[in-house]
């Protein structure tokens, strides 16, 4: 599963799997809902951190993976957001 992980954390734009560069959080998530890939999106109740981190109020998205997340889901996961522009 790290292979799968180490794949989403490269390309342009990309500092790591959930920061991309100009596109905001709900879009992100929008998008990702387009391609049958659900996340949530905000501050999570972290407002103090996602204010540090320079987010404002479109927060950040968090997907989740469980014990029962598959690989072939994390790699779906990855090519949708990938293919955000």
């Amino acid at each position: 599963m790290s292979d799968a992980l180490d794949r989403g954390s490269r390309g342009p734009g990309r500092r790591r799997l959930d920061s991309l560069d100009r596109v905001s959080s709900s879009r992100v998530a929008s998008h990702l809902a387009e391609q049958a890939v659900f996340v949530s999106h905000g501050d999570f109740y972290a407002t103090p951190v996602v204010e540090r981190l320079g987010l404002g109020a479109e927060g950040l998205v968090r997907a989740g993976c469980a014990c029962y997340t598959t690989e072939a889901e994390i790699d779906r996961l990855i090519a949708a957001v990938q293919s955000i522009g």
